[in-house]
C-alpha cells in the first residue's frame, strides 16, 4: 500500500539529512581508524596487500554509493508532473516513441501494476498541470475533491 511510503513524503524532508549526516560522521571516523592503522603498519616496514587495500577502500565507496548517492534520486529528485489515469492518480515518469510511462501509487500491486506505459494520445490520460513528490500521500495530492476523480 502506499501509506508504506510515508516517510518519504515532503512533510518529512528535514529528516532525510539525518542519515546522512550519520553516515558522513561514520565514514570520518573509519578513515580516521584506517589511517592510525595504516601509519602503524608502516612503522612496522610491513606491507599492505593491494587486495587488503584495495577492500578498505571499498568498502567507504560502497558505503558513501548506497547511503548518500542512491537515495539522492529518491529523496529529492522525486517530483514529476501528475496525471490521472482514469480514476487513478498517476505520474509522468517520462515519454518516448509516442508512449507515456506512469507510475500510480495509489494502485493495489495484486490488482494491477503500479508502473504503466500508455500511448501518449489515449483518452483517458489526463494531465493536472501541477509538479508534485510521486510519494505524497493521496489525501494530500494538491488536485483532489471536486477537481478530481
Amino acid at each position: 500500500p502506499a501509506d508504506r511510503l510515508a516517510m518519504l513524503q515532503p512533510a518529512n524532508e528535514p529528516q532525510f539529512d539525518v542519515l546522512s549526516r550519520l553516515l558522513e560522521k561514520t565514514l570520518f571516523w573509519y578513515g580516521l581508524a584506517v589511517g592510525v592503522v595504516y601509519s602503524s603498519v608502516r612503522r612496522s616496514n610491513v606491507r599492505i596487500s593491494s587486495g587488503t587495500a584495495a577492500y578498505v577502500l571499498g568498502v567507504a565507496l560502497a558505503a558513501f554509493l548506497l547511503f548518500r548517492v542512491i537515495p539522492f534520486r529518491m529523496v529529492y529528485q522525486n517530483k514529476f508532473p501528475r496525471v490521472d489515469y482514469g480514476n487513478m492518480r498517476c505520474y509522468d515518469l517520462g515519454r518516448a516513441n509516442g508512449m507515456v510511462r506512469l507510475f500510480c501509487p495509489d494502485q493495489d500491486p495484486d490488482v494491477s501494476p503500479r508502473m504503466m506505459t500508455k500511448e501518449e494520445g489515449d483518452r483517458n490520460l489526463q494531465a493536472r498541470g501541477i509538479t508534485e513528490s510521486i510519494f505524497t500521500l493521496r489525501e494530500r495530492a494538491r488536485v483532489f475533491g471536486t477537481a478530481s476523480p
